[in-house]
């Protein structure tokens, strides 16, 4: 029995099935698949017979619930394309998302007015299972239809489950087919695209097959940049091997052996005919089919030659500056360092004085000596403390190897610098270094930064009445804190945004650069830490915070 044509009005008193919660996104996803009113394919056509023949039905269909109507992109038994949704039996299962059987219409409340029913083509039984797709969207249903009541035995709902499940899959394989076919299309004419752009590219542009590892096209550029010509670079990419430098290789070949899943940035040196290094960066990018596939790599290759020295230059003015910024410290510290190794020398020379006298009179006690060497041995270790924190904190500190240690020990190498400037000003000094913990920095470096800010509060407290300055160290599960807090009312806000910038300074001319807090908050972040002003404080409070295990990438810094 075919049917051909529908009998009477479909627009019916009856309910409608209501519209499942996620409506939009399932006639989003079902527009994806560019299938609607498309011409009949024999795989699905297939697969509605097959669904027939299990059945023993004499209809069946590939139904999609498309906004206002059921379109068919298979049927056996029918001759109409589409019915409205309002009477379709199909909508109740995307309503419902579950299979639906109905054994017999005229008796289902929800269909015995319904106009396919009490008309043509006079539906009795009904049985449709979800067209769902991998991420959860019923888009139609594959059914079967019967004119007489009668119903489906176990086997025969389990087959229609899977042969729904074989529906959705031709329609995903399908799309894919269409979307590769527009790819080939498309990739063959941006290829064109690519070729006329890439010759006026600063550098060297290149386009890589990465199914067949044949370089497709390379740019004119490739002689000046690394001095081979197109075809040799074109013919293999081993030729690229023959001037980079030996000790880059390694990062050539896993780029040639590793996919690309995402843009991709590396630097390498080629050696020029002169001996002289030249430096290349590459940009490299993937370029994907619609699902995502790899099919072609292209990159460009910049001279960063001239890029490269002038970060040395850089470089090299910072590693100045630092070392400028720690002269400073020092230089303000110099007056109180001279006075505290003045006095224990003045000591040890009126211990030894001490001894003299007594040898010249032939009284030396031995518990007399020993008591004097004691005094002068304790008062020379202090002088070696004074001199070690000062030869610790002159040494270039910006290349030297991450190192554990512990606050106590770093703050060792900072607080004999300190003491007897803030005593001869009456600044109290407070000292906290908390609990024992292990942490990892470059120690003079992170010297310099406590020092510089034990400087800055010095000089903005110690004209106070009753002036203080407080050090502490907390440490937390990950991470160490450094607390350099004084007397003062706190930072003012509009300079908050700005105290950290280079060359700003709140300090009287000729008394400061305006470098070390820039300088500080440089070194902190190289540390994988961060620095900033505590405006919870009432007082004036510098935080600092650094990771107690240092990553790779700031190690490496």
């Amino acid at each position: 029995m075919r049917i051909g044509y529908i009998t009477q009005d479909l627009s019916p008193p009856m309910k409608s099935a209501e519209l499942p919660a996620n409506e939009a996104a399932r006639q989003n996803r079902l527009e994806q698949f560019e299938i609607l009113d498309s011409s009949p394919e024999k795989e699905f056509q297939d697969l509605v017979e097959l669904a027939s023949h299990i059945c023993g039905t004499p209809i069946a269909l590939v139904s999609l619930v498309d906004r206002e109507r059921q379109w068919f992109k298979a049927k056996v038994g029918v001759t109409v394309s589409e019915t409205p949704r309002c009477v379709s039996f199909c909508a109740y299962v995307v309503a419902q998302n579950e299979m639906l059987v109905v054994p017999d219409a005229s008796k289902d409340p929800r269909f015995a007015d319904n106009p396919l029913v009490t008309g043509g083509p006079q539906i009795r039984f009904y049985a449709g299972a979800a067209l769902r797709t991998a991420d959860g969207y019923d888009l139609g249903s594959l059914c079967v239809i019967d004119t007489i009541p009668r119903d489906l035995n176990e086997q025969q709902l389990r087959m229609l489950n899977l042969l729904a499940d074989q529906v959705v899959r031709q329609m995903e394989l399908r799309l894919l087919s269409r979307r590769q076919k527009a790819n080939v299309k498309i990739l063959s004419e941006s290829e064109e695209k690519f070729r006329q752009l890439a010759d006026h590219v600063d550098g060297a542009f290149w386009l890589h097959d990465v199914q067949t590892n044949r370089v497709l096209y390379i740019s004119n550029g490739c002689e000046k940049l690394y001095g081979l010509k197109q075809e040799e670079l074109a013919a293999s990419s081993d030729a690229i091997f023959r001037v980079a430098h030996p000790d880059d290789h390694g990062i050539l070949k896993s780029l040639f052996k590793t996919p690309l899943k995402e843009e991709f940035i590396f630097e390498y040196r080629i050696i020029q005919g002169d001996g002289s290094l030249k430096f290349i960066r590459e940009r490299a990018y993937p370029i994907l089919a619609a699902d995502g596939t790899i099919v072609r790599a292209c990159g460009i290759a910049t001279d960063v030659t001239e890029e490269k020295r002038r970060e040395k230059e850089r470089e090299e003015q910072r590693a100045q500056m630092l070392q400028n910024s720690k002269l400073s410290s020092l230089g303000e510290m110099s007056a109180g360092v001279a006075h505290e190794i003045n006095n224990p020398i003045t000591i040890i020379l009126g211990m030894a004085h001490r001894l003299r006298v007594l040898a010249e009179k032939d009284k030396l006690d031995p518990a007399n000596v020993i008591d004097i060497v004691g005094k002068i041995d304790s008062t020379a270790n202090r002088i070696a403390k004074i001199v070690h924190a000062l030869l610790h904190l002159s040494r270039d500190g910006s290349h030297s190897p991450f190192q554990e240690l512990t606050p106590g020990r770093l703050l060792d190498d900072i607080l004999p610098l300190c003491t007897e400037r803030f005593s001869k000003y009456s600044v109290r000094l407070e000292v906290d270094s908390g609990r024992e913990v292990s942490f990892a920095c470059r120690s003079v470096e992170l010297s310099q930064v406590i020092l510089n800010l034990l400087n800055n509060a010095f000089d903005a407290v110690s004209a106070r009445p009753n002036p203080w300055v407080k050090l502490e160290v907390h440490a937390e599960a990950e991470h160490l804190e450094f607390w350099v807090s004084d007397c003062g009312p706190g930072v003012p806000a509009d300079l908050r945004a700005r105290i950290f910038e280079p060359f700003f300074t709140t300090k009287e001319p000729g008394k400061g650069t305006g470098l070390g807090l820039s300088l500080t908050r440089s070194i902190v972040e190289k540390h994988g830490g961060k620095i900033w002003i505590d405006e919870a404080c009432e007082h004036t409070r510098f935080r600092i915070r650094l990771p107690l295990k240092q990553a790779a990438k700031a190690r490496a810094a």
